[in-house]
């Protein structure tokens, strides 16, 4: 645990109650804590967006894996609900059925984008492309239902995967580690028009590397890159409770 930031990492309230900022969200495996380090109305807001990511995409993940969760039987009562599957029988009609979560083959959800647009001489003002990738994470998993159905073909519709949510959340994991590891004025943020949900690029700081990278045995790790007359303040993220997650970089700031 860091020393206590004393102040708002978002906004720099300092005469309000401050709740702890987990820099890796606990949902996500996370277990660096930032002490009074964020107000009532940023805590709000940094959890739904967690949330999205932790419950809506990688919630039956989460599920499997066990991995740790505030709330006590969350994890038996997802695996527990039924989830709708199509395809087709073996005289090519189509069929659908309902299966509980826990038989269901994993779906691998990863987020693949390119390097972070500052350090390509890109655009401040451009969304690029992100890479989706879902795919089985055994095949031979994927096939033994859809031969226990008797079907084939089999069809299974992901949990939604939102690439702004996900960018957002790399983006408020790089910037709560920047401001635990180091002086508050050192560096000069460059992330919280993105973290707070202001209408700006989120590929512009957020990326990953190309070639794409394994993860590291840390979670999050900073060093800092020269470009042009300036120094940036750049995290790298693993994300460990998805290990087919690449690694991620982030530009967090701008050295002082």
């Amino acid at each position: 645990m860091y020393p206590p930031a004393g102040q708002c990492i978002y906004c720099g309230a300092t005469d309000v109650p401050l709740s702890k900022e987990h820099v890796v969200p606990f949902s996500l495996g996370g277990s660096l804590v930032l002490p009074r380090a964020s107000c009532n109305v940023h805590a709000q807001l940094t959890s739904a967006l967690e949330r999205e990511v932790a419950r809506d995409t990688y919630g039956l993940h989460r599920a499997h894996e066990g991995t740790q969760s505030r709330r006590r039987g969350r994890h038996a009562a997802v695996l527990q609900q039924f989830v709708g599957v199509e395809g087709l029988d073996l005289q090519g009609n189509p069929v659908q059925a309902q299966l509980p979560a826990r038989e269901l083959p994993r779906l691998q959800m990863i987020v693949r984008p390119q390097p972070p647009g500052i350090l390509r001489g890109g655009r401040d003002d451009l969304n690029e492309p992100v890479t989706l990738e879902c795919r089985p994470h055994s095949e031979a998993a994927f096939t033994a239902v859809r031969e226990r159905l008797g079907w084939s073909r089999l069809s299974i519709t992901s949990p939604p995967v939102r690439p702004r949510a996900f960018l957002r959340t790399l983006a408020k994991i790089a910037h709560s580690f920047a401001c635990a590891e180091r002086l508050p004025t050192s560096f000069q943020p460059t992330l919280l028009p993105l973290i707070l949900g202001e209408q700006v690029s989120e590929t512009y700081y957020v990326g990953g590397f190309l070639p794409e990278l394994r993860q590291d045995c840390k979670p999050v790790t900073l060093r800092e890159a020269l470009l042009d007359d300036r120094t940036l303040l750049v995290a790298e993220i693993s994300l460990h409770f998805f290990p087919a997650l690449p690694r991620y970089q982030v530009v967090c700031g701008i050295v002082r």
